[in-house]
């Protein structure tokens, strides 16, 4: 019965702890400076070109690339390999699940 009001006393230290570590952590990025200085280009008059700069943004991400080109390339490499699996992963959940076809030795293949 001692142990049981032990854990709510650790529980609460370890909240308070957990809050003022990421209000500490906050406030220091608050006011450190911004890492990458993000220039703006003109902006657009009409809502077409708002929303089509928008749409190319949102799909290219030019500001990055004006910025730091290596971050925006490896960037787009990462989300490439996250695509690739998503797609590749969820094919054991299908059904009727995909039928793999037999190899010339009549097997089929390992995987």
């Amino acid at each position: 019965m001692k142990s049981a009001g032990i854990l709510p006393a650790w529980w609460l230290w370890t909240a308070a702890g957990t809050v003022a570590g990421v209000a500490w952590k906050a406030s220091s990025r608050l006011r450190a400076p911004a890492p990458l200085p993000m220039p703006l280009p003109p902006a657009p008059v009409t809502r077409t070109e708002a929303a089509f700069r928008l749409v190319r943004e949102g799909i290219l991400f030019e500001a990055l690339v004006r910025v730091n080109r290596w971050t925006w390339l490896f960037g787009r490499l990462l989300h490439a390999v996250l695509l690739l699996v998503a797609v590749r992963h969820p094919w054991p959940f299908l059904d009727p699940a995909p039928v793999r076809k037999p190899t010339e030795g009549g097997s089929t293949p390992r995987r």
